[in-house]
């Protein structure tokens, strides 16, 4: 499932170095975007996890079912609030699908929380040599 957030990352990369004009391309937007996808996927996570699960056995029953269902309310949320906040970069719901269907260790979040600075770091730095590449 993981390879579902590094094709967020790859498809973040695309937007930065093949068309930087765009406003999902500004460094804002990416830092933005990535940080609510975190928020909103650990936060479906945990209310899933500590509240729903352990208190009805038809949450746990049906449990692929529900995890889509949480997953695609992540996509959507975070996708919301950053239009919201006028923030957007639709990559990273990529993000919070990933945290409310496989969470294993929160290293590999480090991992692409630190992808995301260095690619907004970039994108900001190298803003006034890029151009569209079409």
């Amino acid at each position: 499932m993981w390879a579902v957030g590094a094709g967020s990352l790859a498809s973040s990369s695309y937007i930065v170095f093949g068309k930087p004009s765009k406003l999902a391309a500004n460094s804002s937007h990416i830092l933005t975007s990535y940080v609510v996808a975190m928020c909103v996927g650990i936060f479906l996570r945990y209310v899933v996890e500590m509240h729903l699960l352990s208190r009805s056995s038809l949450f746990v029953e049906y449990r692929f079912f529900f995890d889509s269902f949480v997953a695609a309310l992540a996509v959507a949320f975070t996708l919301i609030i950053t239009a919201r906040l006028h923030m957007d970069h639709p990559p990273a719901a990529g993000i919070a699908l990933v945290l409310v269907l496989d969470v294993r260790d929160y290293q590999t979040l480090i991992i692409i929380l630190f992808s995301v600075i260095m690619l907004s770091f970039f994108s900001f730095a190298l803003r006034r040599w890029m151009c569209d590449l079409f």
